[in-house]
Protein backbone atom coordinates (compact mmCIF):
# COMPACT_ATOMS: atom_id res chain seq x y z
CA UNK A 1 0.00 0.00 0.00
CA UNK A 2 2.84 2.34 -0.89
CA UNK A 3 2.09 5.52 -2.18
CA UNK A 4 -1.35 5.98 -0.19
CA UNK A 5 -1.58 8.61 2.97
CA UNK A 6 -1.22 7.25 6.31
CA UNK A 7 -2.54 10.88 7.97
CA UNK A 8 -5.45 9.80 9.86
CA UNK A 9 -7.86 12.26 7.62
CA UNK A 10 -8.27 9.58 5.13
CA UNK A 11 -9.69 6.70 4.26
CA UNK A 12 -8.35 3.00 3.29
CA UNK A 13 -9.68 1.69 0.50
CA UNK A 14 -9.25 -2.13 -0.28
CA UNK A 15 -10.43 -3.19 -3.60
CA UNK A 16 -11.05 -6.71 -4.48
CA UNK A 17 -12.45 -9.61 -3.57
CA UNK A 18 -10.92 -11.41 -1.28
CA UNK A 19 -8.55 -8.93 0.46
CA UNK A 20 -7.05 -9.14 4.59
CA UNK A 21 -5.93 -6.89 6.61
CA UNK A 22 -2.32 -8.27 7.75
CA UNK A 23 -0.62 -7.62 10.99
CA UNK A 24 -1.43 -5.88 13.88
CA UNK A 25 -4.18 -3.25 12.73
CA UNK A 26 -4.86 -0.73 15.02
CA UNK A 27 -8.65 1.17 14.64
CA UNK A 28 -8.73 3.85 17.48
CA UNK A 29 -10.98 7.01 17.17
CA UNK A 30 -11.27 7.02 13.62
CA UNK A 31 -12.04 2.93 13.33
CA UNK A 32 -15.27 2.36 11.05
CA UNK A 33 -18.64 2.54 12.31
CA UNK A 34 -22.35 1.79 11.82
CA UNK A 35 -25.37 3.13 11.86
CA UNK A 36 -26.84 -0.76 12.06
CA UNK A 37 -29.57 -0.41 15.54
CA UNK A 38 -32.04 -3.49 15.03
CA UNK A 39 -30.93 -7.19 14.23
CA UNK A 40 -28.42 -7.41 11.14
CA UNK A 41 -28.38 -9.43 8.42
CA UNK A 42 -26.86 -12.85 8.10
CA UNK A 43 -24.26 -11.22 5.72
CA UNK A 44 -23.49 -7.57 7.76
CA UNK A 45 -20.25 -6.59 8.79
CA UNK A 46 -20.38 -5.66 12.73
CA UNK A 47 -17.70 -4.17 14.66
CA UNK A 48 -17.17 -4.14 18.15
CA UNK A 49 -18.88 -0.80 18.61
CA UNK A 50 -21.81 -2.34 16.56
CA UNK A 51 -21.70 -5.20 19.02
CA UNK A 52 -21.77 -3.18 21.91
CA UNK A 53 -24.74 -1.55 20.55
CA UNK A 54 -26.77 -3.69 19.60
CA UNK A 55 -26.16 -6.30 22.27
CA UNK A 56 -25.39 -4.91 25.25
CA UNK A 57 -28.06 -2.26 25.95
CA UNK A 58 -31.13 -3.05 27.57
CA UNK A 59 -33.49 -3.17 24.92
CA UNK A 60 -32.07 -5.52 22.37
CA UNK A 61 -31.89 -9.12 22.02
CA UNK A 62 -29.02 -11.30 22.23
CA UNK A 63 -29.85 -13.95 19.67
CA UNK A 64 -27.55 -17.72 19.22
CA UNK A 65 -28.32 -19.23 15.66
CA UNK A 66 -27.98 -22.61 15.68
CA UNK A 67 -26.40 -24.87 18.18
CA UNK A 68 -24.56 -22.07 19.75
CA UNK A 69 -23.39 -22.32 23.08
CA UNK A 70 -22.17 -19.38 26.02
CA UNK A 71 -18.40 -20.48 26.96
CA UNK A 72 -16.95 -18.66 30.01
CA UNK A 73 -18.83 -17.41 32.84
CA UNK A 74 -21.76 -15.46 31.65
CA UNK A 75 -24.19 -13.50 34.09
CA UNK A 76 -27.29 -12.24 33.81
CA UNK A 77 -28.30 -9.60 35.76
CA UNK A 78 -30.90 -6.97 36.05
CA UNK A 79 -31.66 -7.70 32.46
CA UNK A 80 -31.56 -10.97 32.31
CA UNK A 81 -33.89 -13.02 30.21
CA UNK A 82 -37.54 -13.23 31.04
CA UNK A 83 -40.34 -15.65 30.30
CA UNK A 84 -44.45 -15.72 30.49
CA UNK A 85 -44.45 -19.23 31.60
CA UNK A 86 -46.37 -19.92 34.09
CA UNK A 87 -47.77 -23.23 33.58
CA UNK A 88 -46.12 -26.86 33.11
CA UNK A 89 -43.54 -26.51 30.29
CA UNK A 90 -42.72 -28.75 27.40
CA UNK A 91 -39.48 -30.81 27.20
CA UNK A 92 -38.09 -28.40 25.07
CA UNK A 93 -38.39 -25.11 26.25
CA UNK A 94 -35.39 -23.01 27.95
CA UNK A 95 -35.91 -22.28 31.51
CA UNK A 96 -33.69 -19.36 33.55
CA UNK A 97 -33.28 -19.49 37.20
CA UNK A 98 -36.13 -16.91 37.20
CA UNK A 99 -38.37 -19.35 35.21
CA UNK A 100 -37.57 -21.58 37.63
CA UNK A 101 -38.00 -19.74 40.99
CA UNK A 102 -41.21 -17.93 39.69
CA UNK A 103 -42.66 -21.66 38.14
CA UNK A 104 -41.05 -23.72 41.19
CA UNK A 105 -40.23 -22.12 44.40
CA UNK A 106 -44.10 -20.42 44.97
CA UNK A 107 -46.94 -21.94 46.19
CA UNK A 108 -49.01 -22.10 43.46
CA UNK A 109 -46.80 -23.71 40.82
CA UNK A 110 -46.10 -27.78 41.04
CA UNK A 111 -42.86 -29.61 40.51
CA UNK A 112 -42.53 -32.38 37.98
CA UNK A 113 -40.02 -35.07 37.70
CA UNK A 114 -40.47 -37.32 34.69
CA UNK A 115 -38.88 -40.63 34.54
CA UNK A 116 -36.97 -41.97 37.66
CA UNK A 117 -35.85 -38.81 38.69
CA UNK A 118 -34.71 -38.62 42.75
CA UNK A 119 -34.51 -35.60 45.34
CA UNK A 120 -30.80 -36.07 46.42
CA UNK A 121 -29.17 -34.20 49.61
CA UNK A 122 -31.57 -32.85 52.33
CA UNK A 123 -35.02 -31.37 50.97
CA UNK A 124 -37.31 -29.66 52.83
CA UNK A 125 -41.00 -29.07 52.54
CA UNK A 126 -42.24 -26.54 54.79
CA UNK A 127 -45.82 -24.89 54.32
CA UNK A 128 -45.78 -25.48 50.69
CA UNK A 129 -44.71 -29.13 50.75
CA UNK A 130 -46.66 -31.49 47.85
CA UNK A 131 -50.16 -32.64 49.15
CA UNK A 132 -52.08 -35.42 47.95
CA UNK A 133 -55.58 -35.97 48.05
CA UNK A 134 -55.75 -39.56 48.67
CA UNK A 135 -58.25 -40.45 51.71
CA UNK A 136 -58.48 -44.28 51.49
CA UNK A 137 -56.02 -47.04 51.42
CA UNK A 138 -53.02 -45.97 48.88
CA UNK A 139 -51.75 -48.38 46.02
CA UNK A 140 -48.60 -49.67 46.20
CA UNK A 141 -47.28 -47.50 43.66
CA UNK A 142 -48.95 -44.27 45.16
CA UNK A 143 -45.81 -41.41 46.79
CA UNK A 144 -47.23 -40.51 50.33
CA UNK A 145 -45.46 -37.47 51.97
CA UNK A 146 -45.60 -37.19 55.93
CA UNK A 147 -48.71 -35.17 55.29
CA UNK A 148 -50.42 -38.11 53.37
CA UNK A 149 -49.44 -40.62 56.21
CA UNK A 150 -50.64 -38.44 58.94
CA UNK A 151 -53.97 -37.60 57.64
CA UNK A 152 -54.46 -41.27 56.32
CA UNK A 153 -52.61 -42.97 59.24
CA UNK A 154 -52.84 -40.82 61.98
CA UNK A 155 -56.45 -39.56 62.88
CA UNK A 156 -57.54 -42.70 64.47
CA UNK A 157 -60.02 -43.89 61.95
CA UNK A 158 -57.34 -45.34 59.70
CA UNK A 159 -55.77 -48.89 59.27
CA UNK A 160 -52.23 -49.31 60.21
CA UNK A 161 -51.68 -52.81 58.28
CA UNK A 162 -48.41 -55.16 58.41
CA UNK A 163 -48.27 -57.43 56.19
CA UNK A 164 -48.06 -61.39 57.53
CA UNK A 165 -44.66 -62.06 58.26
CA UNK A 166 -42.93 -65.13 58.82
CA UNK A 167 -41.24 -66.79 62.23
CA UNK A 168 -38.12 -66.45 60.69
CA UNK A 169 -38.89 -62.75 59.45
CA UNK A 170 -42.01 -61.01 61.43
CA UNK A 171 -43.02 -57.80 61.10
CA UNK A 172 -42.42 -55.46 64.02
CA UNK A 173 -43.57 -52.18 65.49
CA UNK A 174 -40.41 -50.83 67.22
CA UNK A 175 -39.53 -48.06 69.48
CA UNK A 176 -42.35 -46.57 71.91
CA UNK A 177 -45.31 -47.16 69.88
CA UNK A 178 -48.96 -45.69 71.02
CA UNK A 179 -52.28 -46.39 69.77
CA UNK A 180 -54.25 -43.43 71.06
CA UNK A 181 -57.92 -43.37 71.01
CA UNK A 182 -58.34 -46.70 68.81
CA UNK A 183 -56.87 -50.00 69.07
CA UNK A 184 -54.50 -53.05 67.90
CA UNK A 185 -56.32 -55.89 66.28
CA UNK A 186 -55.71 -59.05 64.69
CA UNK A 187 -58.20 -60.32 62.56
CA UNK A 188 -56.47 -63.25 61.00
CA UNK A 189 -56.41 -66.81 62.68
CA UNK A 190 -53.75 -67.92 64.68
CA UNK A 191 -51.94 -64.77 64.99
CA UNK A 192 -49.48 -63.94 68.17
CA UNK A 193 -48.63 -60.39 69.58
CA UNK A 194 -44.90 -61.57 70.74
CA UNK A 195 -42.55 -59.86 72.72
CA UNK A 196 -39.23 -61.51 72.33
CA UNK A 197 -35.60 -61.34 73.92
CA UNK A 198 -32.53 -62.82 73.33
CA UNK A 199 -31.70 -66.18 75.93
CA UNK A 200 -28.29 -63.72 76.92
CA UNK A 201 -30.85 -61.09 78.73
CA UNK A 202 -30.84 -60.82 81.92
CA UNK A 203 -32.58 -57.56 83.51
CA UNK A 204 -33.99 -56.58 80.47
CA UNK A 205 -38.09 -56.38 80.91
CA UNK A 206 -40.84 -56.82 78.83
CA UNK A 207 -43.93 -54.55 78.90
CA UNK A 208 -47.61 -54.66 77.90
CA UNK A 209 -48.60 -50.95 79.57
CA UNK A 210 -51.96 -49.12 79.83
CA UNK A 211 -52.28 -46.02 81.38
CA UNK A 212 -56.09 -44.53 81.90
CA UNK A 213 -58.80 -44.57 83.78
CA UNK A 214 -60.05 -48.31 83.27
CA UNK A 215 -57.60 -50.22 81.39
CA UNK A 216 -58.59 -54.06 80.03
CA UNK A 217 -57.23 -56.84 78.13
CA UNK A 218 -60.29 -58.79 76.85
CA UNK A 219 -60.66 -61.86 74.77
CA UNK A 220 -64.02 -62.32 73.25
CA UNK A 221 -64.69 -65.60 70.78
CA UNK A 222 -66.73 -66.27 67.96
CA UNK A 223 -69.74 -67.86 68.49
CA UNK A 224 -67.78 -71.44 67.83
CA UNK A 225 -64.98 -70.44 70.33
CA UNK A 226 -62.92 -73.45 72.44
CA UNK A 227 -60.90 -71.64 73.77
CA UNK A 228 -59.40 -67.83 75.14
CA UNK A 229 -56.03 -68.57 76.80
CA UNK A 230 -53.13 -66.20 78.55
CA UNK A 231 -50.64 -68.49 78.66
CA UNK A 232 -47.31 -67.98 80.75
CA UNK A 233 -44.52 -70.22 80.08
CA UNK A 234 -40.40 -70.46 80.44
CA UNK A 235 -37.63 -72.75 81.83
CA UNK A 236 -37.89 -74.98 84.88
CA UNK A 237 -36.67 -71.62 87.20
CA UNK A 238 -38.92 -69.00 85.26
CA UNK A 239 -41.82 -67.76 87.95
CA UNK A 240 -45.23 -66.78 86.30
CA UNK A 241 -46.98 -63.51 87.84
CA UNK A 242 -50.12 -61.71 86.89
CA UNK A 243 -48.90 -58.86 89.22
CA UNK A 244 -51.93 -56.62 90.34
CA UNK A 245 -50.72 -53.25 92.75
CA UNK A 246 -53.71 -50.93 93.08
CA UNK A 247 -56.20 -51.17 95.68
CA UNK A 248 -59.14 -51.90 93.60
CA UNK A 249 -57.33 -54.62 91.54
CA UNK A 250 -59.65 -57.02 89.44
CA UNK A 251 -59.66 -60.17 87.38
CA UNK A 252 -62.95 -60.64 85.96
CA UNK A 253 -64.87 -63.49 84.57
CA UNK A 254 -68.19 -63.83 83.15
CA UNK A 255 -70.53 -66.43 84.19
CA UNK A 256 -71.89 -69.00 82.32
CA UNK A 257 -68.88 -71.48 81.26
CA UNK A 258 -65.84 -69.03 82.29
CA UNK A 259 -62.89 -71.10 84.12
CA UNK A 260 -59.85 -70.80 85.53
CA UNK A 261 -57.17 -73.26 85.07
CA UNK A 262 -54.45 -73.65 87.95
CA UNK A 263 -51.89 -77.02 87.71
CA UNK A 264 -49.81 -75.47 90.56
CA UNK A 265 -50.79 -73.51 93.71
CA UNK A 266 -53.05 -70.43 94.07
CA UNK A 267 -52.45 -67.94 96.74
CA UNK A 268 -54.42 -64.98 97.81
CA UNK A 269 -53.03 -63.05 100.56
CA UNK A 270 -49.65 -65.16 101.30
CA UNK A 271 -47.35 -63.80 99.22
CA UNK A 272 -45.53 -65.58 96.69
CA UNK A 273 -45.44 -68.73 98.16
CA UNK A 274 -48.75 -70.91 98.67
CA UNK A 275 -48.54 -73.85 100.92
CA UNK A 276 -51.52 -75.59 99.63
CA UNK A 277 -53.28 -75.57 95.84
CA UNK A 278 -55.40 -73.12 97.37
CA UNK A 279 -53.78 -70.60 99.92
CA UNK A 280 -56.16 -67.97 100.54
CA UNK A 281 -55.60 -65.21 103.49
CA UNK A 282 -58.23 -62.84 104.88
CA UNK A 283 -62.47 -63.55 104.70
CA UNK A 284 -63.40 -66.17 102.11
CA UNK A 285 -66.10 -67.29 100.67
CA UNK A 286 -67.51 -70.22 98.37
CA UNK A 287 -71.04 -69.49 97.23
CA UNK A 288 -74.09 -71.58 94.97
CA UNK A 289 -76.89 -69.89 95.63
CA UNK A 290 -78.17 -69.63 98.64
CA UNK A 291 -75.49 -72.47 99.74
CA UNK A 292 -72.13 -71.16 101.04
CA UNK A 293 -69.21 -72.02 103.19
CA UNK A 294 -67.68 -68.14 105.09
CA UNK A 295 -64.41 -68.37 106.62
CA UNK A 296 -64.09 -65.02 108.68
CA UNK A 297 -62.16 -64.00 111.60
CA UNK A 298 -63.11 -66.40 114.49
CA UNK A 299 -65.68 -68.59 112.73
CA UNK A 300 -66.53 -70.96 109.55
CA UNK A 301 -70.06 -70.58 108.44
CA UNK A 302 -71.47 -73.29 106.06
CA UNK A 303 -75.13 -73.42 104.97
CA UNK A 304 -76.78 -75.45 102.00
CA UNK A 305 -79.67 -72.83 101.76
CA UNK A 306 -80.36 -69.09 103.15
CA UNK A 307 -82.72 -69.83 105.90
CA UNK A 308 -80.04 -71.20 108.35
CA UNK A 309 -76.20 -71.73 108.89
CA UNK A 310 -73.93 -74.04 111.21
CA UNK A 311 -71.14 -72.26 112.45
CA UNK A 312 -67.70 -73.43 113.39
CA UNK A 313 -66.39 -70.84 115.94
CA UNK A 314 -64.28 -70.66 119.19
CA UNK A 315 -61.53 -71.55 118.19
CA UNK A 316 -62.96 -74.29 116.20
CA UNK A 317 -64.46 -76.96 118.61
CA UNK A 318 -67.85 -74.99 118.79
CA UNK A 319 -70.48 -76.58 116.13
CA UNK A 320 -73.67 -74.65 116.46
CA UNK A 321 -76.58 -74.04 113.71
CA UNK A 322 -78.39 -70.65 113.61
CA UNK A 323 -81.44 -69.26 111.79
CA UNK A 324 -79.87 -66.71 109.40
CA UNK A 325 -83.44 -64.06 109.53
CA UNK A 326 -82.63 -63.56 113.62
CA UNK A 327 -79.68 -65.50 114.79
CA UNK A 328 -81.83 -67.55 117.32
CA UNK A 329 -80.29 -71.25 117.77
CA UNK A 330 -82.01 -74.09 115.62
CA UNK A 331 -82.25 -77.70 116.20
CA UNK A 332 -79.23 -79.92 113.85
CA UNK A 333 -79.75 -82.44 112.24
CA UNK A 334 -77.14 -85.26 111.56
CA UNK A 335 -77.36 -88.13 109.53
CA UNK A 336 -81.17 -87.41 108.84
CA UNK A 337 -81.96 -88.34 105.54
CA UNK A 338 -79.23 -91.15 105.42
CA UNK A 339 -80.73 -92.72 108.43
CA UNK A 340 -77.66 -94.17 110.21
CA UNK A 341 -76.69 -93.46 113.80
CA UNK A 342 -73.65 -91.32 114.68
CA UNK A 343 -71.19 -92.53 116.84
CA UNK A 344 -69.16 -91.03 119.63
CA UNK A 345 -66.37 -92.26 122.06
CA UNK A 346 -67.96 -89.82 124.48
CA UNK A 347 -70.36 -87.46 125.07
CA UNK A 348 -71.70 -84.72 127.83
CA UNK A 349 -74.36 -83.09 127.99
CA UNK A 350 -74.48 -79.69 130.55
CA UNK A 351 -76.30 -80.27 133.63
CA UNK A 352 -74.39 -77.08 135.67
CA UNK A 353 -77.49 -75.78 138.34
CA UNK A 354 -75.78 -72.17 137.96
CA UNK A 355 -77.99 -72.34 134.11
CA UNK A 356 -80.88 -73.72 136.36
CA UNK A 357 -84.08 -72.14 137.36
CA UNK A 358 -87.55 -73.03 138.71
CA UNK A 359 -86.48 -77.11 139.87
CA UNK A 360 -88.78 -79.27 140.98
CA UNK A 361 -88.25 -82.55 141.66
CA UNK A 362 -90.00 -85.63 139.73
CA UNK A 363 -92.91 -87.11 141.50
CA UNK A 364 -94.51 -90.04 140.12
CA UNK A 365 -92.27 -90.95 137.63
CA UNK A 366 -92.96 -94.97 138.18
CA UNK A 367 -96.96 -93.82 136.97
CA UNK A 368 -95.16 -91.46 133.67
CA UNK A 369 -93.55 -94.84 133.17
CA UNK A 370 -96.68 -96.97 132.85
CA UNK A 371 -98.60 -94.52 130.47
CA UNK A 372 -95.83 -95.70 127.78
CA UNK A 373 -96.08 -98.13 125.27
CA UNK A 374 -92.71 -99.31 124.14
CA UNK A 375 -92.46 -101.07 120.78
CA UNK A 376 -89.75 -102.41 118.33
CA UNK A 377 -89.81 -101.70 114.62
CA UNK A 378 -88.34 -101.22 111.26
CA UNK A 379 -87.57 -97.29 110.55
CA UNK A 380 -86.64 -95.40 107.37
CA UNK A 381 -85.54 -92.26 106.38
CA UNK A 382 -87.69 -89.91 105.65
CA UNK A 383 -89.10 -88.82 101.90
CA UNK A 384 -90.98 -84.74 102.11
CA UNK A 385 -93.65 -84.96 99.33
CA UNK A 386 -95.12 -81.77 100.57
CA UNK A 387 -97.30 -81.91 103.62
CA UNK A 388 -97.02 -85.76 103.84
CA UNK A 389 -94.27 -87.69 105.67
CA UNK A 390 -93.31 -91.27 103.53
CA UNK A 391 -91.15 -93.37 104.16
CA UNK A 392 -87.88 -93.85 102.08
CA UNK A 393 -87.88 -97.45 100.64
CA UNK A 394 -85.04 -96.75 98.65
CA UNK A 395 -82.87 -97.07 101.60
CA UNK A 396 -82.59 -99.71 104.25
CA UNK A 397 -84.56 -99.67 107.47
CA UNK A 398 -83.03 -100.29 110.69
CA UNK A 399 -84.34 -102.36 113.36
CA UNK A 400 -85.32 -100.62 116.04
CA UNK A 401 -86.73 -100.13 120.19
CA UNK A 402 -88.36 -96.78 121.09
CA UNK A 403 -91.55 -94.97 121.69
CA UNK A 404 -94.07 -93.81 119.93
CA UNK A 405 -93.88 -89.46 119.47
CA UNK A 406 -97.46 -89.00 119.16
CA UNK A 407 -98.10 -91.49 122.06
CA UNK A 408 -95.95 -89.46 124.55
CA UNK A 409 -97.74 -86.55 123.91
CA UNK A 410 -101.05 -87.55 124.21
CA UNK A 411 -100.76 -90.40 126.67
CA UNK A 412 -98.17 -89.01 128.89
CA UNK A 413 -98.76 -84.81 128.99
CA UNK A 414 -96.20 -84.46 131.34
CA UNK A 415 -93.51 -85.79 129.02
CA UNK A 416 -94.69 -83.54 125.86
CA UNK A 417 -90.88 -81.34 126.96
CA UNK A 418 -89.36 -84.36 125.39
CA UNK A 419 -91.19 -84.19 121.94
CA UNK A 420 -90.08 -82.02 119.39
CA UNK A 421 -92.77 -80.82 117.07
CA UNK A 422 -91.86 -78.67 113.95
CA UNK A 423 -95.10 -77.21 113.48
CA UNK A 424 -98.31 -78.62 114.87
CA UNK A 425 -101.83 -77.00 113.08
CA UNK A 426 -103.71 -78.65 115.46
CA UNK A 427 -103.75 -79.56 119.32
CA UNK A 428 -106.75 -81.80 119.47
CA UNK A 429 -105.65 -84.69 121.37
CA UNK A 430 -105.21 -87.68 118.83
CA UNK A 431 -106.22 -91.31 120.71
CA UNK A 432 -103.89 -93.99 120.47
CA UNK A 433 -104.53 -97.51 118.41
CA UNK A 434 -104.39 -100.82 120.13
CA UNK A 435 -103.02 -102.04 117.35
CA UNK A 436 -99.19 -101.00 116.61
CA UNK A 437 -99.62 -101.47 113.17
CA UNK A 438 -102.76 -99.65 112.26
CA UNK A 439 -101.37 -95.50 112.43
CA UNK A 440 -103.28 -93.18 113.74
CA UNK A 441 -104.25 -89.89 111.05
CA UNK A 442 -101.02 -87.53 112.10
CA UNK A 443 -100.91 -84.82 109.13
CA UNK A 444 -101.51 -82.18 111.32
CA UNK A 445 -98.21 -82.26 112.50
CA UNK A 446 -96.47 -80.49 109.63
CA UNK A 447 -93.86 -81.47 107.81
CA UNK A 448 -91.24 -82.71 109.24
CA UNK A 449 -90.59 -85.80 111.70
CA UNK A 450 -91.14 -85.35 115.35
CA UNK A 451 -88.42 -86.65 117.47
CA UNK A 452 -87.78 -87.20 121.15
CA UNK A 453 -85.14 -86.66 123.14
CA UNK A 454 -84.56 -90.18 125.23
CA UNK A 455 -82.30 -88.94 127.83
CA UNK A 456 -84.53 -87.30 129.18
CA UNK A 457 -86.53 -90.51 130.11
CA UNK A 458 -83.24 -91.12 132.75
CA UNK A 459 -84.33 -89.07 135.68
CA UNK A 460 -88.01 -90.53 135.53
CA UNK A 461 -86.08 -94.42 135.23
CA UNK A 462 -84.08 -93.05 138.28
CA UNK A 463 -86.97 -91.42 140.10
CA UNK A 464 -89.03 -94.56 139.17
CA UNK A 465 -86.37 -97.04 141.00
CA UNK A 466 -86.33 -95.23 143.92
CA UNK A 467 -89.91 -95.20 143.88
CA UNK A 468 -90.14 -98.59 143.72
CA UNK A 469 -87.41 -98.87 146.21
CA UNK A 470 -89.35 -97.55 148.55
CA UNK A 471 -92.43 -99.42 148.13
CA UNK A 472 -90.19 -102.74 148.37
CA UNK A 473 -88.82 -101.78 151.07
CA UNK A 474 -92.43 -101.13 153.06
CA UNK A 475 -92.99 -104.41 151.49
CA UNK A 476 -90.14 -106.05 153.10
CA UNK A 477 -91.19 -104.73 156.63
CA UNK A 478 -94.49 -105.41 156.56
CA UNK A 479 -93.63 -109.21 155.97
CA UNK A 480 -91.05 -109.11 158.63
CA UNK A 481 -93.84 -108.12 160.93
CA UNK A 482 -96.39 -110.44 160.00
Amino acid sequence: MSGIATSGAGDVKLDGDPNAFTGTNTYDVNRPTSTLTSTPAATDFITKQDGENLFTSSTGDALLAGSNAFTGTNSFNTNRPTSTLTSTISATDFLTKQNADTLYTGSAGDVQEGGNNVFTGTNTFNTNRPTSTLTSTPASTDFLTKQNADTLYGGGSGDAVLAAGTAANPQQFTGVCDFKGGSLQMSNPNQTLSMIQVDTATSDVNTLAMTGRRNRITQTGLSNAILNEFTQSGGANTASAISQFTANSLIYQATTTARFVSNGRIGVGVGFSPSCELDVAGETKLQNGGAYIYVYSGDIRISGSSTSYTSWGNGGHHIDTYTASNGAGRRMYINYYANQGVTLTRTNITSDDRIKEDEKFIENATDTLLKLRPQTYIKYAPVIDGSTIKPNFDLSGNFESGLIAQEIYYDAPELKHIVSITDMSNDDIIPSSDDPTKDPDYSDWGDMPASVDYIQLIPYLIKSNQELHERITILEAKINNM
